[in-house]
């Protein structure tokens, strides 16, 4: 059940780039961290999943 939580933890690193070093800003790396939690049961990567989904979805549309 640890790991779960350690790769929530992950995805939150690589999203908010702390700390500073060895994590660097990666988006990629934090939805693949958030999905392996998400599908292993973990409540909160759901949450951020869907928060990142809506920043890219926003990112996009305010570039068209």
């Amino acid at each position: 059940m640890q790991f779960i939580r350690d790769r929530y933890k992950l995805g939150h690193c690589y999203e908010f780039a702390e700390p500073h070093p060895p994590f660097a800003f990666d988006p990629l790396m934090s939805v693949q961290y958030y999905s392996l939690a998400s599908q292993a049961g973990e409540p909160e990567a759901d949450m951020a999943l869907s928060k990142v989904r809506v920043s890219f979805h926003l990112a996009i549309n305010f570039r068209s």
